[in-house]
């Protein structure tokens, strides 16, 4: 009997002890939402929804992505779309006792309030905050979350720093890959392997006339690792929904949607050719990457509103000009997690955003969320097994 109870004592400390165990865990989450705006912006407290997708480094520590949809206003011109609100943060995760865990967030945001003027515009900031996770299950769980976004820099709106407050409430899923029985990085068993990959997902692009749009993308990728390193080389095209429209400047021109002086571009395609470094920081099953380097961007095809022209050679000029502010170079920076099926097979998903350049069709920074699968085809280099 004394052996049976130090057996089920036993048992039932390794139970609350694996319920405490989130390392390698994924986290997906769906919840409602509610904003209440900078008092300054003159906008509608609003509820919407939105999801989260998290991943564990360790039991404490991991990291987490959230994309926001805010319902319609009832204010005239004040309307809102997918993606509205998101932000990219660092956890740190405290248990309090088996089945809830406080937490404390902070990392960088964003906030896009609309295509109407005044509020066609978009907030780079910080955000923060914290919360409450609940667990039903080991799965299973409840999470209630406030945050904080504040703008260090002056609103366009209002010439103020600006801090909007989110609240959220929702339910919860732990998933990810089971800690027996799955593949696990041996130390230089992945060293000189030549990854072929394929990736698609949206990206995000505005310009001086119109308001940010999200786009389709897909591409390629060659991949050379080297244990925690890896070289990058990537060919990627977007293809519209719809034509977007940007202006430039000609001093030739007598009339345009901005007046004299200036020319209007239509196009639709994109690519982009991209290289750089990728930093594997942990050999894990799910494991983190970041990585930079640079890429070339090409609006492909832009089409110039030349009906004021004149001459031909005042359409060909133009249409130069449109040429020359098609194709710019621009430095990028990644970030992402990648499962490892097995030492040649893995799945990941990143986030890429470039730098911004002056004179390109393309305003400001561009954002790329992505999902693709890699596979190895076998080594990067040729061991000599022998004397030559």
């Amino acid at each position: 009997m004394r052996a049976l109870t130090i057996v089920g004592v036993g048992l039932v400390c390794a139970a609350a002890t694996l319920s405490g165990q989130h390392s390698d865990q994924i986290e997906w989450g769906a919840y409602g939402t509610f904003t209440r705006f900078d008092k300054l912006y003159g906008l509608p407290d609003r509820t919407g929804g939105g999801i989260r997708f998290g991943y564990f480094i360790s039991d404490h520590i991991g990291v987490e992505a959230e994309s926001n949809w805010l319902g319609p206003s009832t204010t005239t011109g004040r309307a809102s779309y997918l993606f509205h609100t998101g932000s990219l943060s660092l956890v740190l995760n405290l248990p309090l006792g088996n089945r809830a865990m406080f937490y404390a967030l902070g990392g960088v945001a964003r906030v896009d309030y609309g295509t109407t003027y005044p509020y066609n515009f978009a907030e780079n900031g910080l955000g923060g905050g914290g919360g409450l996770r609940l667990m039903f299950s080991d799965r299973w769980g409840l999470r209630l979350d406030g945050r904080a976004f504040f703008d260090p820099k002056k609103s366009l709106l209002t010439g103020s720093t600006s801090t909007h407050l989110i609240a959220s409430a929702g339910l919860s899923y732990m998933g990810g890959l089971p800690r027996t029985g799955t593949y696990v990085a041996r130390g230089g068993e992945r060293d000189y392997q030549w990854y072929w990959g394929a990736e698609g997902g949206v990206i995000l692009v505005k310009t001086n006339a119109q308001t940010s749009t999200v786009e389709p993308i897909v591409g390629g990728h060659w991949l050379i690792t080297k244990h925690r390193t890896s070289l990058l080389v990537s060919y990627e095209g977007s293809f519209f929904i719809d034509s977007v429209r940007a202006i430039i400047e000609d001093p030739a021109s007598t009339a345009s949607s901005a007046g004299p002086g200036f020319r209007d571009v239509t196009f639709s395609r994109l690519r982009r050719l991209s290289f750089g470094l990728v930093a594997h920081p942990a050999q894990r099953r799910i494991e983190p990457f970041v990585g930079g380097g640079f890429a070339i961007m090409q609006i492909i095809n832009p089409a110039v509103d030349c009906s004021s022209c004149t001459t031909n050679s005042e359409a060909f000029a133009a249409q130069g000009l449109a040429q020359n502010a098609a194709s710019k170079a621009f430095a990028w920076v990644l970030g992402g997690l990648q499962i490892n099926y097995s030492r040649r097979l893995n799945v990941f998903g990143q986030y890429i955003i470039t730098s911004s350049s002056q004179g390109f069709l393309l305003n400001g920074n561009t954002h790329t969320l992505q999902g693709g699968v890699r596979y190895s085809l076998g080594s990067a280099r040729e061991d000599v097994t022998g004397p030559r």
